[in-house]
């Protein structure tokens, strides 16, 4: 929720926020539709922690681990590089990979706690029926 509540003067007051780190109108212009386009995704952020946290929980503490770092360094890393060294995309167009990459971790680690939960759920119907 406090995400959701900090992004809305973050969006509508985008402009100024930028423009107090740095005056020039192309870096304000630059800052501002990035902060309009990436702001949405951090909610998914959120929801990377909580499912990381609860995956943790349930004893599960290396698949936050490896689904944050081959998202990253096999999706993120790779799209940059080719969106902006081979097709010359520019630094604003690459940026449309960290939204995406963002939702396709959203998405893995829903499916990986769904999984796991089902996994753990089922250990323990079967540990409180033996005893």
């Amino acid at each position: 929720i406090s995400t959701v509540v900090l992004m809305v003067p973050v969006m509508a007051f985008a402009s100024p926020v930028v423009a107090f780190f740095n005056s020039k109108d192309e870096v304000v212009q630059i800052g501002t539709m990035l902060l309009h386009w990436l702001s949405p995704f951090y909610v998914l952020c959120c929801f990377n922690q909580i499912y990381s946290g609860a995956l943790r929980g349930m004893g599960n503490t290396k698949t936050g681990f490896y689904l944050n770092a081959i998202t990253s360094w096999c999706i993120r890393a790779p799209a940059m590089i080719i969106s902006i060294r081979l097709l010359g995309l520019t630094l604003v167009q690459a940026y449309w990979w960290i939204g995406f990459e963002i939702a396709v971790r959203s998405l893995l680690f829903h499916f990986c706690y769904r999984k796991y939960r089902k996994t753990v759920a089922a250990q323990f119907t079967k540990e409180e029926s033996a005893a």
